[in-house]
């Protein structure tokens, strides 16, 4: 009963935030409950209404529920122009994705795209690997997609391999055209 209470507290003082417009605030709120009870009322649907209110679209993509994580996925690799062929979920932060370019000006053969959305951003051992997983499966070229960057050793790394890098900035863009794609 003390729970329920305090999700009611909290759901109130939510609805108290989008009156005064502190969306960041409600937001927050209703992540909270969302954590605690993630069925409670409406909680669900008015975070996805809201989020592009959300201070950081990076952190907002970084906590978003794997089903949200593979849809965005499959939009940021559609959106790049890409037909997907094969998607496999690796992790929670992790979606590897065999895919071919629809653009002629780009190799036509198949691409290997790892979307990656951890808090860290992705260092030379973690592009090494997905290098390593390109050539294990035949594949000649890569693109690795990391919401959290890449670090100056993973950049390194990449620049004498088939590999092209988009970090967060880039991911930033695509989250916005993501929110506002209908």
């Amino acid at each position: 009963l003390a729970e329920a209470t305090m999700l009611d507290i909290r759901y109130e003082l939510a609805d108290c935030y989008m009156q005064d417009k502190n969306f960041q605030a409600a937001i927050e709120q209703w992540q909270e409950i969302d954590a605690v009870q993630p069925d409670y009322r409406d909680v669900r649907q008015k975070i996805k209404d809201n989020v592009r209110f959300g201070k950081d679209r990076i952190q907002d993509f970084i906590i978003a529920q794997e089903m949200d994580f593979e849809k965005i996925s499959r939009y940021i690799v559609t959106y790049l122009d890409f037909t997907i062929k094969k998607l496999k979920m690796n992790s929670k932060e992790e979606i590897m994705i065999e895919a071919r370019s629809n653009s002629p000006e780009m190799y036509q053969g198949l691409y290997y795209i790892v979307v990656r959305r951890s808090f860290n951003p992705m260092g030379e051992r973690e592009i090494s690997e997905f290098y390593n997983e390109m050539l294990k499966n035949k594949i000649k070229r890569g693109l690795v997609v990391s919401a959290t960057g890449i670090s100056p050793t993973g950049i390194k790394f990449s620049l004498d391999k088939s590999i092209d890098l988009i970090g967060t900035i880039q991911v930033m863009r695509l989250l916005k055209k993501f929110e506002h794609r209908i």
